[in-house]
């Protein structure tokens, strides 16, 4: 069924019948997503057992979902604000039916890698589309070894990252002037997060002027009112407004008016561009395609991300190793390939091929993570092998996890809380003794004697000296089992 709607799809550009022999370039494709899913599928899970997730923020987005699969409150106790008060994720309440059938994290984390994965089918249509062969299959496996989608893969879950392939598929369906698909994807890619409607926007300006009027016109006024419905309803209505616009922004003034007149009035902007951090993420950006993407900047400047990141005084969006360039991507890809279309002759598009091929290939070996990198092949093996084998003090985290009651209110350690999500109060430690990390705007976080915490006395050592070893001296904890180096306690009856 997999082939032939894809088969059905890609013959769709064609006036003759879809001839029904076998068409190998699809088969490769099907071979390199389903190796994709597995392989990354086992890294993200392997990284979860071994406790390498975060709290932030697979714990937040995992007790969200899980929340509103049960019908429970909304208020998110790892994050310390209502799941959206911080951003409009409202793909999750979609995403959540997904805990009806599977109550597991890791159901999730395979969910976000074949979603993501699919949009290398999106990448091939419109190669398809535009270029002859071997560049559709190619394209497509310039996108699953795209760094940044590895990055993103590995770490935790993001809602934001399902607007990859929707962003692909939305434009698939736009150049083929099938308008009710394009709208349908239009609205869940506007469901993912605020700031990725930005590029909506702008993504409805080129359909102006190089689709559809009407249609262009539609799209700027839905994101526009979709996005100020976001900042100007939602997020005040479930917490304090929206407070990343200084925080992003903050190095340009105190007001958007400020911050607009400094960006485009003073030299300052160029301080900010051209840094060494940018000059890096513009390399982990471009490198894997070549730089090829640049030869078509009229859809590359459709991603509002890729100068907010670039411009931002948030660390974490000078780089590919978050998920922060989630709504980058898509736009690398199709500059990709209105760029290649540029390439006309035979000789250069040979030369073109050689040069993508090394280019993944030198990104693969340096720029991908650890656990991807091709000069890490004996690592990689290894991980393989051992998945699914815990060593002695996992089974023993596992064990201290598995004393705890499945309704109980738990304080815990960073790597700790994904496995505790499952429950409307969990805690990253040290809250809810003390404020940490807690609310938009670090407000006063809630004293409450949760019914147990579980810590790692080196990593929380002073934490356990200062706000633990004092409520265990009056009886209102104690220590109910140690082993290795994690501690479990339990609040007196």
């Amino acid at each position: 069924m997999f082939y032939c709607c894809i088969l059905k799809m890609r013959h769709e550009h064609k006036s003759k019948k879809p001839r029904k022999k076998l068409s190998w370039d699809i088969v490769i494709l099907i071979f390199l997503l389903l190796f994709f899913s597995i392989f990354f599928s086992i890294l993200a899970i392997d990284r979860h057992n071994r406790f390498g997730s975060l709290a932030f923020d697979l714990g937040i987005h995992d007790q969200a979902l899980w929340q509103i699969a049960n019908g429970k409150s909304l208020f998110n106790t790892v994050r310390g604000i209502h799941i959206f008060a911080d951003h409009t994720f409202f793909i999750d309440i979609l995403i959540a039916p997904l805990y009806w059938f599977f109550d597991d994290v890791r159901a999730l984390l395979i969910f976000q890698t074949i979603v993501v994965a699919s949009g290398a089918i999106a990448v091939y249509l419109l190669s398809y589309k535009y270029l002859k062969k071997p560049f559709p299959l190619l394209v497509s496996f310039l996108y699953l070894a795209y760094p940044a989608v590895h990055y993103l893969l590995l770490e935790d879950f993001h809602p934001e990252n399902i607007a990859i392939p929707l962003i692909l598929f939305a434009f698939y369906f736009l150049q083929q002037k099938k308008f009710l698909p394009y709208y349908v994807l239009l609205f869940l890619t506007m469901l993912t997060k605020e700031e990725v409607i930005l590029s909506l926007a702008l993504l409805g300006v080129y359909t102006y002027f190089k689709i559809d009027k009407k249609v262009g016109i539609i799209t700027v006024v839905a994101s526009i009112l979709f996005f100020l419905f976001d900042i100007y309803v939602v997020l005040p209505y479930f917490g304090s407004g929206y407070f990343r616009t200084s925080l992003v922004f903050g190095q340009f003034g105190n007001t958007p008016f400020e911050m607009i007149k400094t960006a485009f009035t003073t030299p300052k902007i160029f301080e900010i561009l051209f840094t060494h951090q940018n000059l890096i993420f513009f390399r982990d950006l471009f490198l894997p395609v070549g730089f090829l993407s640049l030869l078509n900047p009229a859809t590359l400047v459709i991603s509002a991300s890729l100068l907010i990141n670039f411009i931002s005084s948030w660390t974490y969006a000078h780089s590919i190793y978050y998920h922060h360039v989630a709504s980058i991507i898509p736009f690398v890809f199709i500059s990709l390939i209105f760029g290649l279309r540029r390439i006309k002759s035979k000789p250069l598009k040979i030369i073109t091929i050689l040069l993508l091929l090394s280019c993944s290939l030198i990104s693969l070996y340096f720029i991908s993570p650890y656990d991807v990198q091709l000069k890490n092949i004996k690592h990689i093996y290894d991980k393989l092998n051992n998945f699914n084998k815990v060593d002695e003090r996992e089974i023993a985290i596992y064990s201290l996890m598995a004393a705890i009651p499945k309704n109980a209110s738990v304080s815990a350690n960073h790597v700790f809380v994904p496995h505790l999500t499952h429950r409307n109060e969990i805690y990253l430690f040290p809250n809810p003794f003390k404020t940490h990390y807690w609310g938009n705007l670090s407000e006063e976080v809630p004293l409450k004697y949760v019914d147990y915490i579980l810590v790692d006395k080196y990593g929380n050592g002073p934490e356990i000296s200062s706000l633990i070893n004092p409520l265990v001296a009056n009886h209102t904890y104690r220590l109910k089992y140690e082993l290795y180096d994690v501690q479990l306690y339990e609040k007196y009856k």
